[in-house]
């Protein structure tokens, strides 16, 4: 009995699959902007979010239906004393998410407070929320695809259209979603180390630059030397993308390796 059960533990936790790289392509891709919300944090400051609806359906359709999956390890009611509000209830989740293909398990960490009315629906709302919270935090590790993005302002969005911008200069209708109310302030200003025949390429090699940067290619100067070892002085068709793109999944795979 104890052999049998051995046998299916390792069953779960070691898949005949992969990530594949249609998915890692996916995953590498920039969290759309009509995506995000604000909401009010601490000290009055507007913090960008995704909601957990929009995580969810991304894990299903990046990782596929009944391929991603977590387990609540540990939850908690808590009451603190507050100086300035006085008692304060709250609920804490921990949780444990797997995704088929991926080698490890991640842990996401989650809050709910509960609020004014303070009825058994309100209690039953933060505990909700505590899970909800731990389910992105714990997707965020997966990347931008998954708000990673929204934690760096200098990181960047996509617009929809195929025009990149920064996530500090993408405004929201605060406290009520992006939806219809997208704003942009100064959007995809010109790169001067990237030459390109047409718009679509420019954007194109700009995603591939900020790939680029995530692989250790900071500055300019890596980055004019990749182009010059790659034989790319303009970005005049889609082959020289295809090239650059080759060339960053070489690295990217290198490294990866190395680590290993």
């Amino acid at each position: 009995m104890s052999n049998s059960m051995e046998s299916r533990d390792i069953q779960v936790f070691n898949h005949s699959f992969t990530i594949s790289p249609e998915q890692e392509e996916m995953l590498k891709q920039p969290l759309k902007a009509d995506q995000i919300k604000e909401r009010k944090g601490f000290g009055g400051t507007w913090l960008k979010y995704i909601k957990g609806d929009t995580a969810i359906d991304a894990a299903n359709r990046i990782f596929g239906f009944g391929r991603w999956g977590y387990r609540i390890i540990g939850r908690e009611h808590c009451i603190v004393e507050d100086d300035k509000k006085g008692k304060i209830e709250y609920y804490t989740c921990d949780i444990e998410l797997s995704v088929a293909g991926a080698a490890f398990t991640f842990p996401g960490d989650g809050m709910g407070i509960v609020t004014s009315p303070f009825t058994i629906e309100m209690h039953e709302k933060a505990r909700k929320e505590a899970t909800t919270d731990a389910l992105k935090r714990a997707l965020r590790h997966y990347g931008d695809q998954f708000g990673l993005s929204l934690y760096n302002e200098d990181d960047y969005l996509d617009l929809g259209d195929g025009t990149l911008a920064k996530v500090k200069e993408v405004k929201t209708d605060r406290g009520q979603g992006s939806q219809g109310g997208r704003q942009v302030v100064d959007s995809q200003p010109p790169d001067p180390t990237i030459k390109a025949s047409n718009q679509g390429l420019y954007n194109a090699a700009l995603q591939a630059k900020i790939r680029a940067k995530k692989l250790g290619i900071t500055d300019d100067a890596k980055w004019e030397a990749l182009l010059d070892l790659l034989g790319i002085k303009e970005f005049a068709t889609g082959a020289d993308i295809a090239k650059l793109n080759s060339k960053l999944t070489e690295i990217e795979k290198k490294r990866t390796a190395q680590s290993a």
